[in-house]
């Protein structure tokens, strides 16, 4: 074997986070991949408002599903021991199965008048799907939290390259059947149960699972009370600030403007998500280990990220800014040209927000949930604010999504600002003592 080859191999042995972080990012770049050759398929099997339909279907998941199990999921990862940590794994399960019981209820009660005035009207005929596509979500973002502390990267990656497989290849076939937007739900749907189903077995087989825990989940519910308090509301106002477009955009434009914006949504994000995700999940996990015990080397961890960062972001963003309209004619079809604008438009705050995002983690670690919640209040009140905007105004969709993307990108590099001055003060903190 090349003697080059294996200096590198050697150095990937050594460096445990690049490792960790490849692990992940060989099964999200197959995803993205497959994703990427798929879609152009699919859009020739759907139309823009039955993909419009897919994208409203995505963001009620993102904004509903959040109450899941109330963030106690985050409690995983930073539990003291592994007993803890199965304890933890218990209370998020009941308390998603709960939360998921009552919300099927009320859907059942009240679809027609709750779904029109999220801007999902066009979802009330297919409202069974939302609980079902809800607790498959949480739940795999519950098991998932286990396998980060588990540091079982394979299976991740594994997991994803299933899910991806499983859910892309559903589209088509569902799509050549032609029964219409219920293909496209069906798909996410049996993308998330392949991931369930996967990471489940490692729990399941832990040696600590069976045996009896001394922690009570009442105890362990009082512990982590932050979660629920303050990272709960905050990841729900980071949500909606995330999908108001989407509501938005059908009530100020029409569906095929939402379906549109959903198409490039999801292949800027694709092209910025590639190690994104994965760099930050890696991160939060290595971070959680050393952050009060090493604060300098923290701050050295969060320098080296954000620099790889920068340089992985900057090709998919220079692409998409030049060559946006050009490249979703050629490989979407020329319907799809108006996406390839949007994402031109969209591609700078997507930037700041991949390139920011895993340092910005430190406040779950520090346990600054009350910040995040301010930081997410402000996002969801100026994001509020460009969409009122556009509504009494009647402005273009293009002013509009340039208004989105500067707000964006504001938030972001605030955000991260805030994240380095606490990792600053407990560098200072720690050199004092």
């Amino acid at each position: 074997m090349n003697k080059g080859l294996i200096n590198l191999l050697e150095r990937l042995k050594k460096n445990r986070i690049l490792a960790s972080i490849l692990a992940i990012s060989g099964g999200t770049m197959f995803a993205q991949v497959l994703s990427t050759i798929t879609t152009p398929i699919v859009t020739r099997m759907f139309s823009a408002s039955e993909y419009g339909i897919l994208t409203t279907f995505n963001s009620i998941l993102s904004i509903l599903g959040i109450v899941g199990a109330l963030k106690y999921e985050l409690s995983i990862l930073v539990a003291d021991d592994d007993e803890t940590s199965i304890s933890c794994f218990r209370l998020s399960v009941i308390v998603l199965m709960i939360t998921t019981s009552i919300l099927t209820f009320i859907l059942f009660l009240n679809n027609r008048i709750i779904l029109p005035y999220l801007g999902a009207d066009n979802l009330a005929e297919y409202w069974y799907m939302i609980p079902i596509g809800i607790f498959l979500i949480q739940y795999f973002a519950i098991a998932i939290q286990f396998s980060y502390r588990q540091r079982d990267f394979k299976k991740i990656s594994l997991t994803m390259v299933k899910q991806s497989v499983v859910g892309n290849v559903a589209k088509i076939v569902l799509g050549v059947l032609g029964i219409g937007p219920i293909g496209l739900l069906l798909s996410r749907v049996l993308s998330d149960s392949v991931g369930v189903l996967s990471l489940t077995k490692p729990i399941i087989r832990h040696p600590l699972f069976r045996k009896e825990n001394r922690y009570s989940l009442c105890k362990i519910a009082k512990r982590f009370w932050r979660f629920p308090v303050f990272q709960f509301p905050s990841t729900i106002m980071s949500q909606m600030a995330l999908n108001l477009p989407v509501f938005f955009l059908g009530i100020i434009y029409d569906s095929s403007v939402v379906g549109a914006f959903g198409l490039a949504n999801t292949v800027v994000n694709l092209s910025m998500d590639l190690v994104g995700k994965s760099v930050s999940n890696v991160f939060y996990a290595e971070a959680a280990k050393i952050a009060r015990t090493s604060p300098e080397e923290l701050k050295e961890l969060s320098n080296s990220i954000l620099k790889k960062m920068i340089l992985l972001g900057l090709i998919p963003l220079v692409v998409l800014l030049l060559f946006g309209e050009v490249l979703f004619a050629f490989v979407f079809g020329s319907e799809w040209r108006i996406s390839g604008i949007y994402a031109s438009v969209m591609s700078v705050g997507i930037f700041f927000n991949f390139i920011f995002t895993p340092v910005s983690r430190v406040f779950e670690i520090y346990n600054k949930q009350k910040c995040t919640l301010l930081l997410n209040g402000l996002n969801l009140i100026l994001m509020g604010s460009v969409f009122g905007l556009a509504s009494k105004n009647e402005i273009s969709i293009y002013v509009t999504l340039a208004l989105y993307t500067a707000v964006k990108s504001i938030i972001s590099v605030f955000t991260f600002l805030l994240s380095r001055w606490f990792i600053n003060e407990r560098v200072k903190t720690q050199s004092v003592l």
